[in-house]
């Protein structure tokens, strides 16, 4: 089945790229000093209520679905042509695992490259399944992921407080030492794969091309099944709103597990109502820009972490002892416009993002 580009899949992914930062900001300074704790003040609880209900988990599920999704039409166009899909998508995950490696080492250590890279590694060998064997699969592995994660907060030690630092203390660190802490988490990320990651990230992916293919990513859910996935929102948001409010630093962080299962689950009822109001269609500049920057999302996507941990680090490290969880999230949504404007330059001027054309470029050609 031929495959044209399909612009909601744009939309959706510029959405995603922009929805990330919001999450990814207040880790992006020199220390994990500044994955703040949300203070008392009113509009913290406003931040941290806003991420629970409607941005955590949210983001990474929607971009780990388009990814697949990716992957999927890739694969298809690949096979059409009957070129050696396995091995040009093989090259192209190589690459990308690459330019993570880049990216957590030189830019910023949290990086969602190389998880992606070698989960695409594991899924692409079993694209040619039939939509029910990939979507059984995806369940399976998605549980799984679920409840390892359950088991590691449940068992885990609550980490000792992070001693004092100041100004002074941050802006000694050496780019050495910033180098090699980053290189510890870049190894970490790929050790821990088999475990923390593979089952989770590529149950999610499976389930992104299953229902692709079975048509309910490209014309939405029935009654039934958006009632289902409305209760399963609202259970999971539910309780963990109610977990968050523990003092039990155990119970408090498992609110995050259930972040991933509201997250997939939101994410879908978000992908169903943009295939129902058919927004991706209009006109307006501000859905053009967010299709223009969904067809760069790699470009942007390190631009972010390039100009904020800039920011963060060398130009006005002292905020990271100043601002609060809602000061993030006000910068966050400052920079909004700016990846839209420039967005929408390339757009008008026909040019692909640079990382998008380098990656194309490196790629193992598909006559080859």
């Amino acid at each position: 089945m031929h495959y044209s580009r399909l612009i909601y899949l744009d939309f959706l992914r510029g959405v995603a790229v922009l929805g990330l930062l919001t999450m990814n900001i207040p880790y992006m300074g020199l220390l994990e000093i500044n994955a703040i704790i949300p203070t008392q003040m009113f509009w913290d609880k406003v931040v941290l209520i806003t991420q629970t209900l409607f941005l955590d988990g949210r983001f990474r599920s929607l971009f780990c679905l388009l990814f697949g999704i990716g992957l999927f039409l890739q694969y298809s166009r690949l096979e059409e042509n009957n070129l050696q899909s396995i091995k040009i998508l093989k090259s192209r995950l190589h690459w990308l695992l690459i330019f993570g490696l880049c990216h957590c080492i030189f830019i910023w250590y949290g990086d969602i490259l190389i998880v992606y890279a070698l989960s695409g590694l594991v899924v692409i060998n079993q694209l040619g399944n039939n939509a029910s064997q990939l979507f059984k699969r995806g369940c399976i592995y998605f549980s799984i992921g679920i409840t390892i994660n359950i088991l590691i907060y449940a068992f885990s030690v609550p980490l000792e407080p992070i001693p004092a630092l100041n100004v002074e203390s941050l802006s000694a660190m050496s780019i050495e030492a910033l180098y090699l802490q980053n290189v510890l988490y870049a190894v970490m990320y790929i050790l821990t794969f088999p475990i923390l990651s593979v089952f989770e990230i590529c149950g999610l992916m499976y389930l992104g091309i299953s229902l692709f293919r079975l048509g309910l990513l490209k014309g939405g859910f029935r009654f039934n099944q958006l009632w289902f996935l409305f209760i399963l929102t609202f259970v999971s948001i539910f309780i963990d709103l109610t977990l968050l409010q523990s003092s039990v630093v155990t119970l408090e962080t498992l609110s995050s597990v259930l972040g991933s299962i509201s997250g997939l689950t939101m994410a879908l009822l978000f992908w169903h109502w943009v295939l129902k109001s058919k927004c991706y269609k209009s006109n307006f500049f501000i859905v053009s820009a967010i299709k223009a920057l969904g067809r760069r999302a790699f470009s942007f996507y390190i631009l972010q972490s390039l100009l904020i941990t800039t920011l963060l680090r060398y130009i006005l490290p002292i905020w990271e002892f100043e601002l609060s969880l809602s000061d993030y999230f006000l910068i966050a949504i400052s920079f909004i416009p700016v990846q839209l404007f420039v967005a929408l330059h390339l757009e008008k001027m026909n040019k692909t993002g640079p990382l998008e054309s380098l990656w194309r470029y490196l790629v193992v050609k598909p006559n080859v």
